[in-house]
């Protein structure tokens, strides 16, 4: 028991002199350690308390903008989804080139190159003629005759001279002025 006394007493004053060694480091290292844990703290209560930074409300910002432009987007296709019947056929009147008579300028003279009573000629004739020429379809109110004529609408004096001179240049043998009224019936 002496034996296991002593070395008692020898493995705790070795212990004591290293410790007092080590009590040093082991204070400054929770010196440190609270010092480190103190500025976490203070990290984690002020994120909460910093406004955001510009990035951030940028993005915020972009998303709120990009909502808008999304519901004026579905806004706008419901608004050309619902298109008038009347508007189809005007874009259908443009895609063919064709026109109605009661459309066009009152009191103004046209120059028509080519007349067909069937439809389907009279628009093959407009397609063949519009490679070179600024040309049109009209189709008079009662629907008999389908009339190829040039765009451009002219006082009565310009179309007798546009008329004679497509006759003359053998280009439209058959061309002719007329009022748009008479296109008309």
């Amino acid at each position: 028991m002496k034996k296991l006394l002593c070395i008692l007493l020898f493995t705790s004053s070795f212990n004591c002199l290293f410790a007092q060694s080590d009590s040093g480091e082991l204070i400054q290292n929770k010196a440190k350690i609270n010092e480190l844990n103190e500025r976490l703290d203070k990290l984690i209560k002020s994120t909460g308390e910093i406004p955001k930074d510009s990035l951030e409300l940028k993005i915020d910002w972009l998303i709120q903008e990009m909502k808008v432009v999304k519901s004026d987007i579905s806004a706008f296709k419901t608004t050309f989804n619902t298109v008038s019947n009347e508007n189809k056929q005007i874009l259908d009147e443009l895609k063919n080139n064709v026109i109605d008579a009661k459309d066009l300028i009152t009191d103004k003279f046209y120059v028509v190159i080519g007349s067909r009573r069937d439809e389907s000629r009279a628009r093959e004739l407009t397609k063949k003629l519009a490679v070179n020429h600024p040309v049109q379809l009209v189709m008079n109110s009662k629907g008999t005759w389908h009339h190829v004529i040039l765009k451009e609408a002219f006082t009565q004096e310009e179309a007798i001279q546009m008329a004679n001179a497509l006759r003359m240049e053998s280009r439209f043998k058959d061309a002719w002025w007329t009022a748009s009224k008479r296109l008309q019936n």
